[in-house]
């Protein structure tokens, strides 16, 4: 992965389905993070509404494959947010040696 300084992905693409990138201290940043906490409630909805459909022991064939489809699609966004994130983390510096020796004693 190309790590680029000082820019964020967008929980977006453009209509030609590319990667897009904006400043990390702008508007569209804010609206990225709205866009990926609504992303978030929107999963935790789909996981309500299939665990829902699951239990019911009335729910037909029909029924369960939308439960399916609502944790697909939970799923596939629950990884973009994470990888979204990640992406934002900073990089890790090499551990040293005393700091390696450190984590061995404790």
């Amino acid at each position: 992965m190309t790590e680029i300084t000082g820019l964020r992905r967008l929980p977006w693409t453009s209509p030609d389905g590319k990667r897009q990138y904006v400043r990390t201290d702008g508007f569209l940043a804010t609206v990225a993070d709205a866009c990926e906490h609504s992303m978030v409630e929107a999963v935790k909805e789909d996981v309500r509404r299939a665990l829902g459909i699951a239990r019911d022991e009335d729910s037909c064939r029909a029924e369960l494959r939308e439960a399916i489809r609502f944790l697909s699609r939970a799923t596939e966004d629950a990884i973009m947010v994470a990888e979204l994130r990640g992406e934002r983390l900073p990089a890790e510096e090499p551990m040293t040696d005393s700091t390696i020796s450190e984590i061995r004693e404790t």
